[in-house]
């Protein structure tokens, strides 16, 4: 992994509760997070194969808020690091690296938040079945993709004043989280595609695998034509009760039906 704003030797040292390693409290956190799990083996396998950037876990230094007189030092999962060449060229964020995520078929299962419009709280679930599938239409030099991205889970937390045993308050909660997960996946795909100008998302690996012919025309200008491929991203989301009804701490009167 890398370590951001600071030393490997530090994150080494630094003792994690329930964990007496710090390597396996990485482990654990990257289990219960949408985090990036990339070991060094998968490093340099993307960095040695056709059409994608390698990338890389971020860990970095945290205190604990208990006190300005007993701090403690811990360190937590601050998404991910994009490389070109073996160079370090920029970061995303915990959100953006949940959208790469989708974006590279990573995304098997994860927790998924989302705040609802107008104050009204917060949903998340938990999923247990994700999917992407990639078309490409390529027409001389023009390149488009459309990414279809899948998925269902189950409510795991609702601290809203809906009571989701209601269809309509269910779908509510679904199109919020569908949004969500879209808005993820374009932050991650502008960062990538516009700003850093990496193929860290494997585009180029799909035409290779799929069209060689039209990869050995391609590969040569890749790093050139990767900034302008067209994509489309269409997000379709199941999400079942789990937790069924209103929050129990919310009375009668406050809870929307």
């Amino acid at each position: 992994m890398v370590v951001k704003g600071g030393e490997g030797r530090e994150i080494l040292r630094t003792k994690y509760p329930f964990e007496q390693v710090p390597i396996e409290a990485v482990k654990e956190m990257e289990n219960l997070k949408n985090e990036l799990a990339v070991t060094l083996r998968d490093f340099f396998i993307a960095s040695s194969s056709q059409g994608i950037s390698p990338v890389m876990g971020v860990i970095e230094s945290d205190v604990s808020s208990e006190g300005s007189e007993n701090k403690k030092q811990l360190f937590k999962l601050a998404g991910s690091a994009i490389f070109k060449d073996l160079k370090l060229v920029g970061f995303l964020n915990e959100k953006e690296t949940s959208g790469y995520n989708w974006l590279t078929d990573r995304m098997k299962n994860g927790r998924i938040n989302a705040n609802l419009p107008d104050g009204n709280g917060n949903v998340g679930i938990l999923l247990n079945h994700a999917n992407r599938r990639i078309t490409t239409e390529i027409n001389g030099s023009k390149i488009k993709m459309l990414i279809q991205l899948s998925g269902e889970g189950s409510l795991s937390e609702n601290n809203s004043p809906l009571d989701v045993s209601l269809p309509k308050n269910l779908e509510i909660v679904q199109n919020v989280l569908k949004e969500t997960i879209e808005q993820q996946v374009r932050d991650a795909l502008l960062k990538v595609q516009k700003r850093y100008k990496v193929d860290s998302l494997g585009f180029g690996r799909e035409i290779y695998r799929n069209n060689p012919k039209q990869w050995k025309l391609l590969k040569e200008h890749w790093e050139d034509q990767f900034p302008d491929v067209d994509v489309s991203i269409k997000v379709k989301l199941m999400v079942g009760t789990g937790m069924a009804g209103p929050p129990l701490q919310l009375k009668e009167e406050e809870i929307k039906k």
